[in-house]
């Protein structure tokens, strides 16, 4: 970025959600020269972590829904505090330069929010993404199946087995 002749960058990361206040500090640090606009998405704390249960259910986790609640409410204050994160960011940035949007309100169509908010749709032509890209989720039952399955027949070899092993699981259930 320091050498490049752009007036305008994107830094877009999930994990930037987050991180700490030092972190938030240091990015700042780096982005000193530039003018900084924060855009966050905030969603309802229940449906996030619902979500993202579902989304190590995805990636082999054995942990319950109630541990994994448990373990995420003790290590995630600065995500799921939202008083906390606009604190932390609104600290390094100005509080005049943080937009949230409202998840449940972007009606599927967070690229299209994003680039409303951030200006960007006035500058260039943004295609039409609503509901047709939406990040449909796999179905909660499906992830408690393949939950329950990575708990009863030890740990996938690989992802690229876990197919094949996961039709293992499911012959050998339907025979017993």
């Amino acid at each position: 970025m320091e050498a490049s002749q752009h007036r305008y960058f994107l830094i877009s990361a999930e994990d930037l959600s987050g991180i700490s206040p030092a972190a938030i500090s240091q990015l700042r640090t780096k982005l000193e020269r530039f003018d900084v606009r924060v855009i966050a998405t905030l969603r309802n704390q229940v449906d996030y972590l619902e979500s993202l249960y579902n989304e190590t259910g995805k990636m082999f986790c054995r942990e319950d829904r109630p541990a994994f609640i448990e373990r995420a409410l003790g290590t995630m204050e600065s995500i799921l505090d939202f008083n906390l994160l606009h604190a932390n960011w609104s600290n390094a940035f100005g509080a005049a330069n943080l937009r949230f949007l409202v998840f449940e309100n972007l009606k599927g169509d967070l690229f299209g929010n994003f680039c409303e908010t951030s200006g960007i749709a006035a500058v260039i032509d943004i295609p039409d993404y609503r509901k047709s890209s939406m990040n449909l989720s796999t179905s909660a039952a499906f992830l408690e199946a393949n939950r329950l399955f990575s708990n009863a027949a030890a740990p996938w070899t690989s992802m690229e087995t876990y197919n094949d092993e996961l039709v293992d699981v499911l012959n050998t259930a339907a025979l017993e």
